[in-house]
């Protein structure tokens, strides 16, 4: 992108949440191969259009929700049409030098940029914004913890033994694994087998 960031999509109000997954695991290209944090999605709109509002919270187990960003946003903007907004967010547990704080992620062109959203300096030419969504819908989002209202739908599956890991042999559909599996579909089942890794995604 001749040294040029991609823009950052404004920071929506959620309308419902669609998943709450508390230990997903995400493929990371580091040397340990995946992290594991709490993976939450609402649906939203952006500029009109209606999209997706992502927060990845990093748990501390394998490679971190940072130097995972890439794979982490190939998989959201792969499983959901329309924008994407996608937060990283670091408890205070998880960076005790920093302290608990909340960033933006895009990735264009395999280009990742970063803006802090929360805290922010009184500097920050958008820092009464992002304090403002914060007070609004940041913090109620970060405190979320229950389970959507709707259940996600997972699917379709394929529970009949005989057929392979991706097409059914009744329906000649690729119902194996579903579309959702790498967000953490409880229903998938990967098969051990030539090529084929348990858990793989």
């Amino acid at each position: 992108m001749s040294g040029r960031t991609a823009p950052f999509p404004p920071l929506p109000a959620p309308l419902e949440l669609r998943l709450n997954v508390p230990a997903w695991r995400y493929p990371s290209r580091c040397a340990a191969g995946h992290g594991v944090g709490q993976l939450r999605i609402w649906s939203c709109r952006v500029a009109d259009r209606l999209g997706h509002l992502a927060i990845v919270t990093e748990c501390g187990i394998g490679a971190t929700t940072t130097n995972s960003a890439e794979p982490i946003w190939g998989i959201l903007r792969r499983s959901f049409m329309g924008p994407l907004v996608l937060l990283e967010h670091w408890p205070q547990a998880q960076s005790p030098d920093v302290g608990e704080h909340l960033d933006q992620v895009v990735v264009a062109c395999g280009l990742e940029t970063w803006r802090a959203i929360w805290p922010t300096p009184p500097t920050n030419p958008a820092h009464l914004e992002f304090e403002a969504w914060m007070a609004v819908h940041g913090r109620e989002l970060l405190d979320t913890d229950e389970n959507p209202a709707t259940p996600f739908p997972w699917g379709p599956h394929c529970d009949h033994r005989r057929c392979d890991r991706m097409f059914c042999r009744r329906t000649g559909r690729a119902e194996r694994p579903c579309h959702f599996q790498p967000l953490g579909c409880p229903l998938c089942t990967p098969r051990e087998g030539p090529g084929l890794t348990v858990g793989a995604f």
